[in-house]
């Protein structure tokens, strides 16, 4: 198997959950407040603590995610988007 294979299939489906969310089903705002949440998303699941006020622990908080990205298509391709950006930055950090 191609060590490249993941990344490829990652890039493959990002392209395919742009073109989607490209084809006018959400307007500009409502990208961006979901964008938003998948970022707030993505840093929750980083963080191995739960911030003051948050009662629910580790397993709430995955299962929490689960039903969000289950929630709908565009909730998964949003977190993908703001998932690739974070992995490419990352990487240009590391490379810089």
């Amino acid at each position: 198997m191609n060590a490249d294979a993941p990344a490829l299939a990652w890039s493959h489906e990002l392209r395919e959950c742009r073109g989607s969310m490209s084809a006018g089903r959400d307007t500009g705002s409502q990208l961006r407040a979901l964008r938003l949440e998948a970022a707030r998303w993505l840093l929750r699941l980083d963080d191995n603590e739960p911030d003051p006020g948050e009662t629910d622990d580790q397993n709430g908080r995955n299962e929490a995610f689960l039903d969000w990205l289950a929630d709908s298509p565009q909730n998964v391709q949003a977190f993908l988007e703001v998932f690739e950006t974070r992995r490419r930055l990352s990487a240009l950090v590391r490379a810089g």
